[in-house]
């Protein structure tokens, strides 16, 4: 019953094939890790930015699309300041920043608050704002480049090791950095009176 393995090149068949598999588990476990690990720190992040958009909707019922721009354009001067001009990370991260509260400034002072006014409807505001952050990305990739932007291995962390896992040190960073954020954000919003002042206008 069994002569078929004596046929050459099927037993051979048979111990790659169960040889793959085994690896093939082996990797599968290894993956699973890895994604359940990027899926918890991309999902913190992720939170933060929809906090953003929560609070502005909430408060204001004005759909900021744009802010996807603005967050943008803090992470491309982060690495044109850091990378093309040399500057130390802690004060390039610092430009990106105050470049992207610039923004978001003048845009609410100069297209927001005029829409407001005029009281135009919100598929209009919305679509205004979605326009602020086309013409935001189109400028950012006509001055540097649609490409994939990297960091000097100098400027990274090192990576921790969680079993079979690998971690960047900056996705750790961003990840609690995120976390602190959030926890801060709650205690504003349930501890202080400003707080209370912007739970009462998302309220009514």
């Amino acid at each position: 019953n069994f002569g078929i393995f004596r046929e050459p090149g099927v037993y051979q068949f048979f111990l790659i094939t169960a040889l793959y598999l085994n690896n093939y588990e082996v990797e599968w476990k290894k993956t699973w890790q890895l994604w359940l690990v990027n899926g918890i720190l991309a999902g913190m992040i992720y939170a933060v930015f929809t906090s953003g958009y929560s609070l502005i909707f909430a408060t204001s019922r004005f759909m900021h699309i744009a802010n996807g721009g603005i967050l943008s354009l803090c992470g491309m001067l982060t690495w044109y300041c850091a990378v093309s001009r040399g500057i130390p990370i802690a004060a390039a991260i610092l430009i990106g920043m105050a470049a992207a509260l610039l923004t978001g400034v003048f845009i609410e002072l100069c297209i927001y608050r005029h829409l407001r006014a005029n009281g135009l409807p919100f598929l209009l505001t919305m679509i205004v704002s979605l326009g602020c952050m086309t013409v935001i990305q189109s400028l950012l990739a006509l001055l540097l480049g649609n490409n994939m932007k990297y960091f000097p291995s100098s400027a990274m962390l090192p990576t921790l090791f969680i079993g079979s896992v690998a971690i960047p040190g900056w996705q750790l960073v961003c990840f609690g950095i995120s976390g602190l954020l959030l926890i801060t954000m709650l205690l504003i919003l349930n501890h202080t009176r400003i707080g209370s002042e912007v739970q009462a206008v998302a309220s009514n």
